[in-house]
């Protein structure tokens, strides 16, 4: 598999994929698919891959598998979890493997949708049936001459967390005993594929909420799990896809360094600002991250305790993080990452992200909103942050601006 890296790139990057109604280039990460065949397949294991919301985690994984799909080495068979597309049967699935292969896995997995509860908080049982089907006869011939089957469960904690008003769903506990149960369940492999002991299982979960990683990463060493963090795209990159969006939207004179300050490389958030918003990053300021996101929080993390107003969990905020940046040696605290450490709703509301106890598929860029254990999400996240340290809660779009070109731009 490994000689064929520089071939499985150049198809990557011959990709299009969807950009509201354009479809532009896939580009960069050379990197992370080195990454991921050189250590994500590197063992049968249980992988979380994690990242930013909108980082491109599903995009990145889709595009391999088709650029994959024609050598023969791997099977990929990706369910998508997408919660309007998940009802009362299963949910989509796509097979990325050669046309013959292909038509023996479909129809063998077509009797699970009458056979398991797809749709089920119960992964572990889904896996024990998708591990049955794949040890039968005629199939696992098949297989011989396939390195390994990487079966993606994609939004299967959005999915998880849809499910909060069914009586059945507790929050925390039932996401970690979900993944549990899915852990757990893989291990039987080991029984199964006794016959086929050179063959390897990936389960890999792509997932962004940052409740459902605390909850992978609790699972420790059980079933060779392993979180391994995507992240958004470089500074180049980036400039590469506004320069297309912008020629392809007739958008003129956009300020890609001021985006990227903004953005940090998130395509789909740029998706957002273009689609949306008409590239009018001024009202995306106010209305998506002031408002939507960094008020909402904070508002929430108000009602949940006892402060009275926001403004005092602003306060309180500030309060621990000069403690905290005195303490970690930071200098003055102007809203670090590793200062806040997530808190007060920040990791829950995937503002920030823990950046600790995983594998890193992407080089993360040396920028002051992303810490050596914490990071915001997008910079856009940070700046509004840093405007509220300064001047209270009610800072406006002009308040961030001037943040970041007070700031040189980092």
């Amino acid at each position: 598999m490994l000689h064929e890296v520089s071939e499985i790139i150049g198809r990557m990057r011959e990709a299009v994929v969807g950009f509201g109604e354009y479809g532009i280039r896939f580009r960069d990460r050379e990197g992370e698919v080195k990454a991921f065949l050189g250590r994500v397949l590197a063992a049968s294991r249980v992988g979380f891959i994690y990242g930013p919301f909108r980082a491109g985690k599903s995009t990145f994984l889709k595009t391999l598998a088709s650029a994959m799909q024609d050598t023969g080495d791997v099977v990929f068979v990706y369910y998508d979890y997408n919660v309007p597309i998940v009802r009362e049967s299963m949910p989509e699935v796509i097979i990325y493997a050669p046309v013959d292969i292909k038509k023996m896995v479909i129809e063998a997995l077509r009797s699970i949708q009458l056979a398991s509860p797809f749709v089920s908080v119960n992964l572990g049982e889904v896996l024990r049936v998708i591990l049955s089907v794949l040890s039968r006869e005629g199939l696992r011939d098949r297989l011989r001459d396939v390195e390994g089957v990487i079966f993606v469960f994609d939004e299967y904690d959005r999915y998880l967390k849809s499910r909060a008003g069914d009586p059945n769903f507790r929050d925390l506990d039932y996401v970690a005993g979900a993944f549990a149960q899915a852990v757990e369940h893989v291990d039987v492999r080991r029984i199964i594929f006794r016959e086929l002991a050179d063959r390897r299982l990936y389960f890999l979960f792509p997932i962004s909420d940052q409740t459902a990683l605390r909850v992978a990463m609790r699972l420790g060493g059980k079933g060779l799990t392993m979180p391994y963090l995507l992240w958004n795209l470089p500074r180049q990159a980036l400039r590469e896809v506004v320069n297309e969006v912008a020629e392809l939207t007739g958008a003129k004179n956009v300020d890609v360094d001021l985006l990227w300050s903004l953005l940090g490389g998130n395509v789909r958030e740029l998706e957002v600002l273009v689609v949306d918003y008409n590239w009018d990053y001024r009202r995306w300021l106010q209305e998506e991250v002031i408002e939507r996101k960094i008020i909402r929080t904070l508002e929430e993390y108000e009602r949940a305790g006892r402060f009275g107003s926001i403004g005092k969990v602003l306060e309180s905020l500030v309060d621990k993080g000069r403690t905290a940046a005195g303490d970690y040696g930071l200098g003055e605290f102007m809203g670090q990452p590793d200062a806040i450490e997530g808190d007060y709703g920040l990791l829950e509301n995937n503002i920030m992200i823990n950046l600790t106890g995983a594998e890193h598929l992407s080089e993360l860029p040396t920028e002051p909103w992303i810490g050596k254990r914490y990071a915001y999400q997008i910079p856009a996240y940070y700046w509004v942050l840093r405007a509220m340290i300064r001047k209270g809660i009610n800072v406006k779009p002009e308040d961030v601006l001037k943040e970041i070109n007070e700031s040189g731009r980092n």
